[in-house]
């Protein structure tokens, strides 16, 4: 038996055992105490990040040196009008004077942005005969830079790079900003957009060439988020963090930035809430917001966020809040799935699990997410959003036609259970 130590960050060690059993190679990996069994003989992952990911306070200044070590000559900035209004961007934009960096601004994002925001701002970037996309703001204004970048190198619009690994060209290169709590926006190969105003289809673009060259996180940027944005910015992060600890493809790459985001998350959520200019609170949310947005490319995500794109579009709910109508729900639903990291997440959360049975341990990270949610002041219940008992039906056969994206749930999913799900929340 070999044991050896990876310090894979300041936060968390992992110490990995190998032994073979009849010719097959098993892991079992200690986490601070936790331990799983799994056979890796044949099995590889594919680990995906930013080349380059600069974090702290300030962070925001060092745009203007990363765009010329880019070779960059012309900006196009990708934001939203509300931020653009607040003087939100100022950082990004004295960093590109400061560095006699030419840039224009795109300001057309929209929440849940529709297919046309990207040929828009594409168009733009043609037109401005611009050389560099950053992106600065929420999920949408960073899913519509990543979209202008490949599109930018591969086709006329944005409907013909739609779907998995569609672009055949590197990207435009791409400097990502979040100025809030979601998970993974500034770093994942995912451009998620809305067919349309009209048509809230989703239309995603999934490409390698989507991540960006440098991710930015700048907590400095996140302190003017009302405490509603905060709030749902936080939980996506949460309950991403979550499902990617207990997904049947989590990895010891996707636990290393899993269950620190977990701690955290569980910990400053409730004090960036309540108090938005906590600066350490705001840190640790915003890299609660990385590790967990780093865990979920690593991993995946399953039937919470399967299962909310259905209510954000019925009830207009964002999707922080969608995933946390259903978190407990989904939660208890999956404990016989995976009990053991359950268990895990119980602990994370703060939970005593000492002593008791690995069920009763796994039930008290359920008790877990709905003790922070009712901090918080969210109901986990349809009813209150304005769903009525005859909607499950119709909520359930919507979902059905994205299940097979979410193919790495702990448990097995098809129609009657969806529907079980629904109206356990309901």
């Amino acid at each position: 038996m070999t044991v050896f130590r990876l310090r894979l960050c300041s936060a968390v060690e992992h110490q990995c055992l190998f032994t073979i059993i009849n010719g097959q190679y098993f892991l079992r990996t200690s986490v601070k105490g936790d331990c799983m069994s799994e056979i890796i003989e044949g099995k590889s992952y594919v680990f995906l990040s930013p080349s380059k990911i600069i974090f702290g306070m300030g962070a925001a200044k060092s745009v203007g040196d990363e765009v010329k070590r880019l070779g960059g000559s012309k900006v196009l900035i990708v934001t939203d009008s509300i931020l653009l209004k607040a003087d939100v961007i100022r950082p990004v934009v004295e960093s590109l004077e400061t560095a006699g960096i030419p840039h224009v601004i795109y300001d057309g994002v929209e929440p849940d942005p529709p297919t046309e925001l990207v040929d828009e701002a594409t168009d733009k970037y043609r037109k401005e005969r611009c050389d560099l996309v950053v992106g600065i703001g929420g999920a949408s204004s960073l899913d519509v830079a990543k979209g202008v970048s490949v599109v930018a190198t591969n086709s006329e619009k944005v409907m013909d790079v739609c779907g998995f690994e569609q672009a055949t060209k590197r990207a435009a290169p791409k400097i990502l900003l979040s100025t809030t709590h979601t998970a993974g926006g500034e770093l994942s190969p995912y451009v998620i957009m809305h067919m349309s105003r009209e048509d809230h289809s989703l239309m995603p673009i999934v490409s390698e060439y989507a991540i960006p060259e440098v991710a930015i996180m700048d907590p400095l940027l996140t302190v003017s988020m009302p405490p509603s944005v905060t709030l749902e910015t936080g939980l996506d992060s949460l309950v991403t963090a979550i499902e990617a600890l207990v997904a049947a493809n989590a990895n010891p790459f996707s636990d290393v930035f899993a269950e620190p985001a977990i701690k955290m998350g569980t910990e400053y959520l409730p004090v960036a809430w309540a108090k938005g200019s906590n600066l350490t609170a705001r840190y640790f949310m915003c890299l609660t917001a990385t590790f967990s947005g780093i865990a979920f490319v690593a991993s995946s995500v399953g039937a919470v966020h399967a299962l909310s794109y259905a209510i954000g579009s019925a009830y207009h709910l964002s999707h922080g809040r969608s995933l946390a109508v259903l978190l407990p729900h989904v939660m208890k639903f999956n404990l016989p799935g995976n009990p053991s990291r359950y268990a895990r997440v119980a602990a994370l959360m703060g939970k005593s699990i000492e002593g008791l049975s690995l069920m009763e341990a796994a039930q008290l990270a359920v008790e877990g997410a709905k003790e922070i949610l009712q901090t918080l002041g969210v109901s986990t219940r349809l009813r209150d959003y304005g769903a009525s008992e005859g909607d499950l039906p119709r909520l359930a056969d919507e979902t059905m036609e994205t299940i097979g994206f979410f193919g790495y749930n702990p448990r097995d999913l098809d129609e009657e259970k969806i529907r079980g799900i629904y109206q356990a929340a309901y």
